[in-house]
């Protein structure tokens, strides 16, 4: 019996899955508001999945791979590897899921509830419906295990940081895990690269010689940049003074469900839609947007003493030629130049300008294959 990698990818309002022997089999993608498919053998197909087979996914996916003949029973998934976002020391390595697992991430559940609430479901009905298979948990946050003190800590009193774990841990890991490991394969890794992941979620990674020495994402994937719905940075003071209005619950839905985009500009989170609109609500929306990646941008510029290679990936990074265009905008000071024509063919690579100092580069991540790359190189018990 061939034996078989099962890959899932939990996010805030989707589910990815990859089936993978030696090489990938299928993946399949469920929506809760969009169109769901799966991609196998280089041919896209669409799927009728409802909100039923999408809260019960693990089921679905299961008699899916069965009907299309992939496995003949789930004892032939012998590994199972899921994203896993979440703070804490612990939930940054890469571990087995077991009960402890289990309990640890249920009392986190309140740090990031966007993504720990459906991971939790999912992982109790995989749990029930693979009980013979070896389930690893991939941490969205092990590649920025490298930030140093001065990048991890915030400034509150240290004996609390140290207290109850209140670090910056960086997400998107496994995304810029996958960019790095495709600029090596491709050439020379650069030694400053400057990786904006770019999506429904938002981060900027300054890595040095491979390794991540600053991220915008910090204790939840709440800091940093504003987001399709999320705030990213703000203000203590202003959580603070809206507890007075609103209960901390409503509050914390707030920020991450309705601010960024969708709060902004009163009308959606999607960057695709807002870009060309005209009111004034969207445009300080996508004026907020580009000006707050650029700031991060310049700041890692000089946390890096320079730059090489400034990526651009996400379903934003990689597919907006109007927002890249907007935030390389007024850039070349800092040597980033883009090649118009370039960006506007939208493909996979290069598009800087001939005389930028530092090259821009588009590229999709695969977090799903990353993952795949990760769990093959776990150690076996």
């Amino acid at each position: 019996m061939e034996r078989k990698t099962l890959i899932v990818n939990i996010g805030s309002t989707s589910k990815k899955y990859a089936l993978y022997s030696d090489k990938e089999l299928i993946r399949i993608t469920l929506n809760i508001d969009l169109d769901c498919g799966y991609k196998a053998n280089g041919k896209v197909s669409k799927l009728k999945a409802g909100r039923k087979e999408y809260n019960d996914s693990a089921k679905y996916v299961l008699n899916l791979l069965m009907k299309k003949e992939l496995i003949a029973s789930k004892k032939e998934i012998e590994k199972i590897a899921v994203r896993v976002v979440s703070p804490g020391n612990f939930f940054q390595k890469n571990r087995p899921i077991n009960r402890e697992y289990i309990t640890k991430l249920e009392e986190s559940r309140s740090m990031a509830p966007l993504h720990i609430e459906p991971v939790l479901g999912e992982l109790k009905k995989i749990l029930k419906e693979f009980r013979g298979a070896r389930i690893i948990a991939v941490s969205d946050s092990a590649f920025h295990y490298t930030l140093g003190s001065a990048a991890k800590y915030y400034a509150i009193p240290k004996k609390y940081s140290d207290l109850f774990g209140i670090y910056r841990y960086g997400y998107h890991g496994i995304s810029a895990s996958s960019v790095i490991r495709h600029l090596k394969s491709s050439s020379k890794l650069p030694e400053r690269i400057i990786i904006c992941h770019l999506g429904g979620g938002c981060s900027i990674t300054a890595v040095k010689n491979g390794k991540s020495i600053d991220t915008s994402m910090g204790f939840s994937p709440l800091e940093g940049l504003y987001m399709a719905s999320r705030s990213g940075d703000i203000d203590p003071s202003i959580v603070f003074y809206l507890l007075k209005k609103f209960s901390a619950e409503n509050l914390l839905k707030m920020l991450n469900s309705e601010s960024g985009l969708l709060g902004v500009s009163g009308k959606s989170s999607s960057v695709k839609e807002l870009i060309d609109l005209k009111d004034s609500r969207s445009k300080l929306a996508m004026d907020m947007y580009a000006y707050k990646i650029k700031k991060y941008i310049g700041s890692y510029y000089a946390a890096l003493n320079g730059l090489d290679v400034l990526v651009f990936t996400g379903a934003v990074g990689s597919g907006s030629v109007k927002m890249r265009r907007k935030i390389c905008q007024d850039l070349a000071g800092l040597g980033i130049s883009l090649d118009t024509a370039k960006n506007s063919r939208n493909k996979k690579g290069f598009i800087h300008a001939s005389g930028s100092k530092a090259k821009i580069f588009i590229m999709e991540t695969d977090e799903i294959e990353e993952m795949y790359r990760i769990i093959t190189q776990y150690p076996k018990v």
